[in-house]
């Protein structure tokens, strides 16, 4: 496949008129997206996440100068472009398809822009014989899986199904792996290029799939990945379970449900973890308050401990460590340790060892310490 590259020229056009091309892809993704639309010639294609719309518009160029008689759907949960909330989901879009209806009255292709609910709400609508799907929404489970599942019946048996970001887990975004995840364990024609232009040494951050028999013959491997932590209850998870339940058989439906429980289960622990790291932070910023701090351990929990009390405003002196194997600035050796009366030793250290690092705060006469 080749990617397809000459659709971009509205970005500029978008440039001029709202500063940016507003599109979440790359150049060279729009390439690849673009690629696939001119390779597979779409009849009938569905976008689940819009933003702005700049991706979309680069799609319409496509399907003008492919002279298209596509019909698109973008769908997105959001009526208000989520980083500007004064401005509509789709705003680029929308002022694209009139634009480029404009430049050639003779084009056949259409699109409509969905927003306010998820692709449930939609599919009725939408109806059979999708054959182009791209998916670019939350990127943490159970995101783009749930999408997808909820959409193979509507796919034709040769659908292309396009996922963005699949390498966003590399990024501080670590839960998003969703796309990832369905690109995995998805049993389709698997359409994965070499991008030597992004940041992660070739790994392209979009990737696509081909359906094929063996997909729903093996669905249960996509439905098993929903048991992979999720990072949030769908606001519509109703709307899914019937959506799901019209058209899967009880194993699968069960294999859905146990994901639902177990991860309900898991997040409301979750939270209730959280709240309580929270409570005991603010009541140790209480205790400490106008002090100078040493914080016992210099590993991970440490240096959380050390990033948080800095921006409560603390006054961090250093850390410390039972032996030094090389030296660092600001970290200091228990033997070395000297503490003035205003000074207070706050223990950062994994569970099994706040026993031993106690101990050897107490050998060495340090009353003045607080465990975390």
């Amino acid at each position: 496949m080749e990617l397809f590259w000459e659709p971009q020229t509205i970005t500029k056009i978008i440039d001029e008129k709202y500063g940016d091309g507003r599109s979440e892809m790359s150049s060279w993704q729009q390439g690849f997206l673009c690629g696939l639309i001119k390779e597979y010639d779409p009849k009938k294609i569905v976008e689940i996440g819009v933003s702005a719309g700049g991706t979309t518009a680069v799609v319409l160029n496509a399907l003008s100068m492919l002279c298209s008689d596509a019909h698109m759907y973008s769908v997105d949960y959001n009526e208000n472009y989520y980083l500007d909330r004064s401005k509509k989901t789709g705003f680029i879009a929308e002022w694209a398809s009139e634009y480029l209806k404009k430049a050639d009255t003779n084009s056949r292709w259409k699109h409509e822009l969905l927003t306010g609910g998820g692709i449930c709400n939609f599919l009725d609508k939408i109806g059979n014989k999708i054959d182009f799907l791209i998916l670019d929404t939350v990127h943490s489970c159970p995101g783009e899986i749930l999408d997808f599942l909820v959409c193979l019946p509507y796919l034709t048996d040769d659908a292309v199904v396009v996922m963005h970001d699949i390498a966003m887990q590399f990024t501080s975004y670590r839960n998003a792996y969703a796309t990832q995840l369905l690109l995995d364990t998805v049993s389709a024609k698997k359409i994965v290029l070499r991008d030597e232009n992004d940041e992660y040494h070739g790994y392209p951050n979009i990737g696509a799939f081909q359906i094929c028999d063996d997909t729903l013959r093996y669905i249960d491997n996509v439905f098993s990945a929903l048991n992979i932590s999720w990072n949030y209850i769908p606001s519509e998870l109703e709307l899914y379970r019937d959506e799901l339940s019209k058209n899967y058989d009880e194993k699968l439906m069960d294999i859905f449900e146990c994901a639902v429980i177990n991860n309900t289960e898991s997040l409301n622990k979750y939270v209730d973890k959280k709240d309580n790291e929270l409570i005991e932070i603010a009541k140790l910023v209480h205790l400490i308050a106008g002090r100078n701090i040493y914080i016992y351990g210099n590993g991970n929990v440490g240096k959380r401990l050390h990033v948080i009390l800095e921006k409560a405003g603390i006054n961090i002196l250093g850390h410390i460590v039972s032996t030094i194997e090389k030296p660092e600035d600001s970290v200091i050796c228990i033997d070395d340790v000297i503490l003035n009366k205003d000074d207070v030793v706050v223990v950062g250290v994994g569970s099994n060892l706040k026993p031993i690092i106690e101990e050897q705060l107490k050998i060495r006469g340090i009353e003045e310490y607080i465990s975390v």
